[in-house]
């Protein structure tokens, strides 16, 4: 464990294995016999999973994988893996590589170098990332905020995923809680002048007349609710209808990114034409924390880097890197960063290793590096977390997670704590028997909370 909360160059990775991607997650406050540290999250899925950058081994030749184990085979001084651009210093070194913007912010980040998961396909593992389990659908981690917490803001959806990436529904729904806790999807976020939520304004009526309509759906419903007997996706919908109405007064204005000044828009990188797409998710998602929405997502796309790595994982990292930067900053200053929860990760990691795709055409492309459930890090920031932190290592290749291993139910457990939760207590009855978001299993990292 290292400790470099006060001294904002100080090398925060070990040799053994660092990250470039990030899952960026807003969360908000709970219920607790104390106050809880966090009431927002902010949560950001770098879909496709990051890389896991490892040093020079100067010593090694060859390394392959074989059936989940990592085999060395040569010791004739030769690098074993695309190697980027990285500052040593005793044998430890700083993830510098086209992520100048968060090296800066070192001092308030909490970094688990040791994460694990059990899936190595990217499917089942965004799901058991995002919910727990990596099979059977189940509710996602801001449906079960919801669940425990509520809302905040009452004109405001609570679970908020901003620009997700096609068939991820599963990952933010409800499953069997009840629907009132699902998500609310604000599709193509990323564009300029696009209709996040559509029809949300109805301007062709006045809003008295927009109200009636809605009293007389909801009479209709709760008629048809008494006859037929509890119908929890009927209640739902009466419920999500009254939200959608409230929203209608304060939506428009939460999601007005042009309101912002033209220093607020560069310091995300707004109408940079690498960066403006992801700005605009994150200048949202702080808006969407000041309006104490409980729960934001947003995603990064295009880092399953299989191959050209050394072309293409720059561009994804000048991608998110000034956006990142520039959230968290704008967070500290307007002293949001306090009490809320952000993570950056992707579902796993990738191999120190090269990897060449098979087939003739594939052979012509620079090779890249495969998924890596087995050792891989994530960084969290704000809401209770240790800042200047780090947590956990890989072994000598950046493979296995060696020392601080935390699996999935483990930072799940530490995420709800951090909220106010009991991941223990925190249950739901069906198909008889008490559903939890951990299942059975999860122990709470105490080591990186303040």
């Amino acid at each position: 464990m290292t400790n470099f909360r006060d001294d904002p160059d100080a090398n925060f990775a070990d040799a053994r294995g660092v990250f470039a991607s990030l899952v960026l997650l807003l969360l908000g406050c709970a219920v607790s016999a104390s106050e809880p540290p966090a009431s927002e999250a902010l949560y950001h899925n770098s879909f496709d999973n990051p890389q896991q950058i490892t040093p020079l081994f100067q010593r090694f030749e060859s390394m392959k994988v074989v059936d989940g184990t990592l085999l060395v085979e040569h010791q004739n001084g030769h690098p074993a893996s695309p190697t980027l651009p990285i500052a040593f210093s005793d044998g430890v070194f700083r993830f510098r590589f086209q992520l100048a913007g968060a090296e800066r912010l070192l001092c308030r980040l909490c970094i688990l170098n040791g994460m694990i998961c059990d899936r190595t396909e990217h499917g089942t593992a965004t799901q058991q990332f995002h919910t727990g389990m990596p099979v059977l659908p189940r509710p996602s981690l801001g449906a079960w905020l919801m669940y425990g917490l509520g809302t905040e803001n009452q004109n405001m959806p609570g679970f908020v995923v901003i620009s997700p990436p096609a068939g991820s529904n599963m990952n933010c729904g409800t499953d069997f809680l009840p629907g009132i806790y699902q998500s609310t999807i604000l599709q193509d976020a990323d564009k300029v002048d696009s209709e996040t939520i559509r029809y949300l304004l109805d301007k062709r009526l006045p809003r008295s007349m927009r109200r009636s309509q809605l009293e007389f759906l909801q009479e209709l419903n709760a008629n048809h609710a008494q006859r037929s007997g509890s119908d929890p996706d009927l209640e739902s919908m009466i419920e999500a209808n009254e939200l959608a109405f409230r929203m209608q007064s304060e939506a428009p204005q939460v999601l007005d990114l042009e309101s912002e000044t033209a220093e607020t828009h560069s310091m995300y990188g707004i109408g940079e034409k690498e960066t403006d797409a992801f700005g605009r998710q994150c200048l949202l998602a702080r808006r969407l924390a000041e309006a104490d929405v409980r729960f934001i997502q947003v995603t990064s796309k295009q880092w399953d880097h299989h191959d050209t790595i050394e072309k293409l994982l720059p561009a994804s990292c000048h991608q998110v890197d000034k956006p990142i930067a520039g959230l968290l900053a704008d967070l500290k200053a307007r002293g949001l960063l306090d009490d809320t929860l952000v993570v950056w990760s992707g579902e796993f990691g990738r191999t120190p290793v090269y990897q060449q795709i098979g087939g003739a055409k594939a052979k012509s492309k620079p090779p890249g590096r495969g998924h890596n459930p087995f050792g891989w890090s994530l960084f969290m920031a704000g809401g209770g977390v240790k800042p200047g932190f780090k947590y956990g290592a890989t072994d000598e290749v950046g493979y296995s997670a060696v020392e601080g291993r935390v699996h999935i139910h483990d930072f799940h457990a530490t995420v709800l704590h951090l909220l106010g939760l009991d991941h223990e207590r925190l249950t739901f009855l069906h198909a008889g028997r008490p559903y939890r978001l951990t299942d059975v299993y999860g122990t709470v990292v105490n080591e990186v909370l303040a």
